[in-house]
């Protein structure tokens, strides 16, 4: 039998933006998952077979469950698996947009990476340039920060009176429309990700809310089924 009393997983999505799932993360909620997910399926099982005994129905009825109550029941095991499902979807979502962001962001600080040796390359001595073009110190960790400060120098570069020195060490037009383009994909996945990982939230929270209402509701059935089990032996098979 199962137990009604098994533990509804616990949003693990974290609240903040983060950079990284790692490994164990992972593991740890499809285990959380496929718990959940062989309670409802079990649960359901038995409750459509119990639905389709007409032997049952006398027994169960007076035990409080009657057939719309069974029919109750039955819709709230269908309506978490569907929050599963979606909790599931938006999961796949969440991750993706994880992934999305990590693979810009290297390929962003890369880009400049590469933009700034060029820089100074291009000005071997020239420190203001140097400062102007964001090619002194280190590379901001910051995201935030990386993002303002590569951007300032993508358009600093674009300038007259460096286009054409740059151009000549390495960072053309098509050079600066490629570092462009990585970091503008790194700032839109960052800017997407939000959304996606508040969709997240409310579906985890959602099929939360069911787990918890259609476990509180197999509680009642379990203990009516083990009333009708202790006094009829033989009805075991049929309702456990």
């Amino acid at each position: 039998m199962p137990d009604p009393n098994i533990p509804t997983p616990a949003p693990t999505v974290p609240t903040t933006l983060p950079t990284t799932v790692t490994a164990a993360t992972k593991r740890k909620r499809a285990a959380q998952d496929q718990a959940l997910a062989n309670f409802f399926t079990t649960a359901l099982t038995r409750l459509h077979a119990a639905a389709a005994d007409p032997v049952l129905e006398p027994f169960l009825t007076r035990r409080t469950i009657k057939p719309a109550v069974l029919a109750e029941g039955i819709a709230l095991g269908t309506t978490l698996q569907s929050r599963f499902t979606d909790r599931q979807r938006k999961e796949e979502a969440d991750d993706k947009g994880l992934a999305a962001i990590a693979d810009t962001r290297k390929s962003a600080r890369a880009g400049f990476t590469l933009y700034r040796e060029t820089v100074r390359l291009a000005y071997p001595s020239d420190t203001a340039a140097r400062a102007a073009l964001g090619a002194t110190g280190s590379v901001p960790p910051d995201d935030d920060t990386f993002l303002s400060t590569a951007t300032a120098a993508y358009a600093i570069a674009a300038d007259l009176a460096h286009a054409a020195t740059l151009a000549n060490a390495g960072f053309g037009a098509s050079e600066h429309a490629a570092a462009l383009a990585t970091l503008s994909a790194f700032a839109a996945a960052r800017t997407a990700y939000p959304a996606v990982h508040a969709a997240t939230l409310q579906a985890t929270a959602d099929r939360d809310s069911a787990a918890a209402v259609f476990k509180t509701w197999m509680a009642t059935y379990n203990r009516a089924a083990r009333l009708i089990v202790k006094e009829h032996p033989e009805l075991a098979a049929r309702l456990l």
